[in-house]
């Protein structure tokens, strides 16, 4: 996940090679309605040819259907077949205020409103004639029945945070694409890896964290694919001095993220 490094398209250029060197399969390209957008960026600062995919967040009432599928189309010009979706429908954060900013926004006051209204978006989006043929790869993040619904209707894969998905996995088993998020730190041993946990974090957010010695992180991300996960969306500690651990962990160990 492309969030804390230099988001400038010379600095998103460096970053993508610099991951893709230890053999990411994709990352993905944060929304934020204060920030500068990530999608007309990423036109300028891809290379087509690594083997790097992209995966855009992005908010559906934010744009139409149709200008989105414009934007694929003429993406694929560019490069083919390097785009995916995250749909983000419910959450915003709170020094936004995306909805008011709309010119019409009664539909959309709560987070069960944009979910919905994401389901009429998506029967839209996935029927545009000019992407018959080309629908890119969709990630549905959230855990509301509406955005599961979707998840069914569109062919979307699911996108939930570790824990979630360890609590729920005979349920989300139903969906052919299962991507959870977490975030890893690496230390010589287990000890030291959690004092540095409950240094940065407290309750709920410390199960989405895997803060373990390498041997210990295989064998957890091993556990992963035996409960069914097809896809891992790794982010490392903001800030972390030895976050490049984690980027050799994986390059160690690419068999073990593969499915």
């Amino acid at each position: 996940m492309i969030r804390h490094e230099d988001t400038s398209p010379d600095g998103l250029r460096k970053a993508f090679n610099y991951i893709n060197s230890f053999g990411y399969n994709s990352c993905m390209l944060t929304y934020h309605s204060r920030e500068n957008d990530m999608f007309i960026k990423l036109a300028r600062a891809i290379d087509p040819s690594i083997a790097l995919k992209y995966i855009i967040a992005m908010r559906t009432y934010a744009i139409s259907p149709e200008y989105l599928g414009l934007m694929v189309k003429g993406f694929e010009e560019i490069a083919k077949d390097k785009l995916m979706f995250n749909i983000v429908a419910g959450d915003l954060h709170s020094n936004e205020t995306s909805v008011e900013d709309m010119v019409d926004s009664t539909m959309l006051y709560t987070s069960q409103d944009r979910v919905k209204y994401t389901g009429l978006w998506l029967k839209k989006f996935v029927n545009l004639d000019i992407l018959k043929g080309r629908l890119p790869k969709m990630f549905m993040s959230g855990t509301s029945k509406a955005t599961f619904e979707n998840c069914k209707n569109f062919n979307g894969g699911i996108m939930v945070m570790v824990d979630y998905y360890l609590d729920n996995k005979e349920f989300l088993s139903q969906f052919d694409s299962r991507c959870v998020s977490l975030q890893i730190c690496i230390r010589d041993t287990d000890e030291e890896a959690d004092e540095v946990k409950h240094a940065n974090y407290e309750g709920d957010k410390l199960k989405w964290c895997y803060f373990y010695s390498e041997e210990t992180l295989l064998e957890k991300i091993m556990e992963l694919k035996k409960n069914g996960v097809t896809d891992i969306m790794v982010t490392g500690l903001p800030f972390d001095p030895e976050v490049n651990r984690v980027h050799e962990f994986i390059k160690k160990n690419l068999e073990a993220f593969s499915v």
